[in-house]
């Protein structure tokens, strides 16, 4: 049907691309792909139309018996499913719902992760948590900070090491970094399932960047960037990504959360 109505306006598809270009055939804006005045929105080559599909959830409270299996829903565009698979991403944020119950930051982490991964695109991220949703747990949080904390210090190792630091590039350092900590079998037990090394490369940057700048690591960042305090345009610039949390009033999402829904775009 898609390629039907493509090829009915005049366009092709081509390595499953819309006149071998555009990713999707249904999406708001991509206006060059619409301008047929001849057509009704919905016959162009990319139409305005969704297609939507209805999940029945079954709410039915029983104790004897868990019946809603959902823990979280996620609305992502294609910027984080071109370098992520579904089971992936949803064995990532699991994992992540253990450490913390800010969804804010683990879209965040999400973006970093996907961003480092070499996605090209824009990305844009919604995380709706539900009651079965997993809850932090200090074990967890323990064990990220070991984590973090043992990835910190191998970076300052290593780039103290280096007798030309001036010409020492962060993905030389990283790659050293990875090497070295990936001999150890405690790192590789910890380190987050559907993410592993790169999902903490955001980690590693915060470190590098204020090495290079001279000032001190504090962990303080929302966007996975180092932010320092003394530079407001670069805080500015870094703070760019807009973020929103709320808690939607409906009985089936935890009021325990202070964020049960947050999006994030870069």
């Amino acid at each position: 049907m898609e390629r039907q109505r493509i090829q009915e306006a005049g366009g092709t598809v081509l390595i499953q691309r819309v006149n071998g270009s555009l990713a999707v055939s249904r999406a708001l804006g991509d206006f060059e792909y619409k301008n047929n005045s001849n057509r009704r929105p919905d016959q162009q080559l990319v139409s305005p139309e969704p297609e939507v599909t209805c999940h029945t959830r079954n709410l039915t409270i029983d104790s004897s018996k868990q019946e809603e299996q959902v823990a979280f829903i996620v609305l992502a565009c294609d910027g984080i499913w071109d370098v992520v698979t579904n089971e992936e991403l949803a064995t990532y944020i699991l994992g992540r719902m253990h450490v913390t119950d800010d969804l804010s930051e683990i879209c965040n982490s999400v973006l970093d992760m996907c961003l480092y991964k070499g996605s090209k695109d824009n990305m844009s991220l919604i995380i709706i948590a539900f009651k079965n949703a997993p809850t932090p747990t200090p074990e967890w949080k323990a064990k990220d900070d070991t984590l973090n904390n043992e990835i910190k210090k191998k970076t300052i190792e290593i780039y103290n090491r280096n007798p030309n630091k001036t010409n020492l590039d962060s993905n030389t350092l990283w790659q050293q970094v990875v090497t070295s900590l990936n001999e150890q079998s405690s790192i590789r037990e910890v380190l987050p399932v559907g993410g592993g090394f790169i999902s903490k490369r955001s980690v590693f940057e915060n470190i590098f960047d204020s090495m290079i700048k001279g000032t001190n690591y504090t962990g303080n960042s929302s966007s996975g960037l180092f932010i320092n305090d003394e530079d407001d345009d670069e805080k500015n610039e870094h703070n760019s990504r807009s973020i929103t949390s709320t808690n939607p009033s409906s009985a089936d999402i935890p009021s325990s959360n202070n964020n049960n829904l947050a999006t994030l775009t870069q």
